[in-house]
């Protein structure tokens, strides 16, 4: 009779082959789905030529967010907050900075202007966002140096990773300590807490179509969709991620919402069934994080930023680079 080593050296031989039928039964069934999209898809895939059309010089360290401002009249204006503790605003038509503020401490991670470009801000590991009040200004004449914060909101107890104005007077942050928050702008107070993940808070994204939703991305690995006037309740969670999600954003229709993780990869997902309708991977980025992803207004480019200082544009219709 075989001893019981004998017996377990087998199992683990036959548990082997199984896994590499089942890897090639996969690896057929990739091939004819390739197959099945080049008889009913796009045949094929254009390289799309791009350009910087536009270039903000000003920064000095790491640049760590982005802000554009939404009024019809402001599209043109952006804030930027880098490691150089420095926050400014500018005029992306003219390229000029129109007002920057020195911020007190170096160590920011988000950073926002409000919808009319009056009030920018920025939160970092201070546990706290300061708001920076914009003086008039001529949008072709840079302006001196902001010192002087407006109004601070703390309430955190861990870093602030992420931070968007909602109107002229509320704003929502995500935090380090699990939650995120909104606050009134104009009295600095909480008036509404979060805290339906289980890790830290990473990105905010707020819907374009229903102002009171906003998606969550957390180093639990799930996206959550929640309403701002529902403290601790999850209208739609978002799962599939194998790592940290670093970052989210909503289709221009709302119905879609798109990560980026840990896990090297990038996903798409229908809020309304919480399925996730594409995959966004490469053998090339296995191992690399995905840290960032915004999508293009017709939904057709998916931009992913990588830890390897990689930028990818992936066709949504076809999962291509």
């Amino acid at each position: 009779m075989p001893s019981i080593r004998a017996r377990l050296r087998k199992a683990k031989l036959q548990l082997l082959d199984l896994k590499i039928e089942v890897q090639e039964m996969i690896e057929a069934t990739e091939k004819e789905l390739d197959v099945i999209w080049m008889q009913i898809g796009k045949q094929t895939t254009e390289t799309i030529p791009f350009t910087a059309v536009r270039q903000l010089k000003g920064h000095y360290g790491k640049v760590c967010a982005i802000s554009w401002c939404s009024d019809p009249g402001k599209t043109h204006f952006v804030a930027s907050v880098g490691q150089d503790a420095k926050l400014l605003l500018w005029n992306a038509n003219l390229q000029c900075r129109v007002a920057a503020v020195s911020l007190p401490y170096a160590w920011v991670m988000s950073g926002a202007a409000s919808s009319d470009a009056n009030l920018i801000c920025a939160g970092g590991l201070d546990n706290a966002v300061s708001i920076y009040k914009v003086p008039d200004f001529e949008s072709d004449s840079p302006k001196g140096i902001i010192t002087e914060a407006l109004l601070k909101l703390k309430g955190h107890e861990g870093y602030v990773s992420d931070c968007k104005f909602t109107s002229e007077n509320k704003m929502l942050t995500a935090s380090g300590d699990a939650t995120c928050a909104l606050w009134d702008t104009s009295t600095g107070q909480l008036t509404q807490q979060f805290a339906e993940h289980d890790a830290d808070v990473q990105a905010l994204a707020l819907h374009p179509q229903t102002s009171n939703l906003f998606a969550s991305a957390s180093c639990d690995g799930i996206v959550r969709i929640m309403d701002m006037r529902e403290a601790n309740q999850t209208t739609a969670t978002i799962r599939g991620h194998e790592g940290d999600v670093n970052d989210v954003c909503f289709s221009s229709c709302g119905n879609l919402v798109c990560s980026a993780s840990n896990d090297s990869t990038c996903r798409m997902s229908d809020i309304r069934t919480c399925r996730p309708i594409s995959v966004f991977s490469s053998s090339g980025l296995s191992g690399v994080a995905c840290n960032t992803v915004a999508l293009s207004r017709s939904g057709m480019l998916l931009f992913s930023g990588h830890e390897d200082a990689s930028l990818i544009a992936w066709e949504t219709t076809s999962s291509q680079l």
